[in-house]
């Protein structure tokens, strides 16, 4: 009896093992996500979330705050132009909302034209800088640059500005 259960579990075992079959492995496509080109084109302004960085570091009640209607950053649009994959010009369309990031058109430049970490727009002197949030949200056509404004050389207010194409 028992040399008829081990022969069963062989035979069942060696059937499973048997319908295994290994997948085809895919052919190797390196990711763009955060390069310039991938951030090139028009982003429509879906979202803004003040942080109040003093309050975080105290760890306060009130840590943030959408200011998404206040800054009625729905009618925003930014559109981000490259060629050869470096940055060139960019422009802004408020759609009647304040003129918050005070320029509407310029150039703009990154850190790194493969690993995009800083965004710097620029119009003459006047220059905007922003950090780029997670590569993953533009692989979901989602961006978000986040600004720090400082006071005595320490941040306190953190704007995350995201856009959607």
């Amino acid at each position: 009896m028992k040399t008829k259960n081990i022969l069963q579990s062989l035979a069942i075992g060696a059937f499973l093992l048997g319908a295994c079959k290994p997948d085809k492995i895919k052919d190797f496509t390196p990711r763009t996500e955060g390069d310039v080109a991938s951030l090139t084109g028009t982003w429509k302004g879906s979202s803004v979330l003040q942080r109040d960085n003093d309050a975080e570091r105290k760890n306060f009640p009130y840590k943030s705050e959408d200011v998404t209607s206040t800054l009625e950053f729905n009618k925003v649009s930014i559109t981000l132009n490259s060629a050869n994959g470096q940055p060139t010009t960019f422009n802004i369309n408020y759609g009647g909302a304040p003129p918050f990031f005070k320029l509407t058109s310029g150039n703009w430049k990154v850190d790194n034209a493969t690993k995009v970490g800083m965004v710097s727009i620029y119009n003459g002197p006047d220059t905007v800088k922003f950090t780029v949030g997670p590569y993953l949200m533009v692989l979901d056509s989602k961006l978000q640059l986040k600004q720090a404004k400082t006071l005595l050389g320490k941040e306190v207010i953190t704007y995350e500005f995201n856009f959607s194409k």
